[in-house]
């Protein structure tokens, strides 16, 4: 057998199978299983796939093309609500989040990053007084959800 027929027979084989493997402990340990093909897939190697990015921006711009509404509740019986359209928080959600950009690209942007990180964040940004003036798209993989 010649030496590159060799390294493809130990490529193909799974390593982590035997319990005498610590990555068979890991995996077992930690819940974590390996792939069948042995190749590691992040957000970034799934994106680059072109099936997959093309999924991620069909929905992504359906979710994108949905009307917008925000509602309160009646502070009288909490059940009924209303829709408010003259309040700053309608008018980022629904016409423009930023100075560069609109409802649109933002809310593609955050549905495409739960899409392909489980989860979109954006920062709000507030002025002196607290209320927020602008929301800004965060990248999923540098944020660090705290619950406090």
């Amino acid at each position: 057998m010649g030496i590159i027929a060799s390294w493809i027979e130990k490529r193909a084989t799974k390593q982590s199978t035997s319990p005498a493997n610590p990555a068979y402990w890991i995996e077992k340990l930690f819940g974590a299983q390996g792939t069948a093909s042995g190749v590691d897939v992040d957000e970034s190697k799934a994106l680059s796939f072109s099936p997959v990015w093309a999924a991620i921006n069909i929905i992504a711009g359906a979710v994108g093309y949905l009307p917008l509404h925000v509602y309160q509740r009646d502070a009288k019986d909490g059940r009924t609500k209303r829709k408010v359209v003259n309040e700053p928080i309608y008018r980022l959600l629904h016409d423009r989040p930023n100075e560069y950009m609109d409802a649109l690209n933002f809310r593609t942007t955050l549905q495409a990053h739960a899409l392909s990180w489980g989860n979109g964040y954006a920062e709000i940004e507030r002025n002196g007084r607290g209320d927020a003036i602008a929301l800004w798209p965060l990248l999923p993989n540098r944020v660090e959800p705290k619950v406090e």
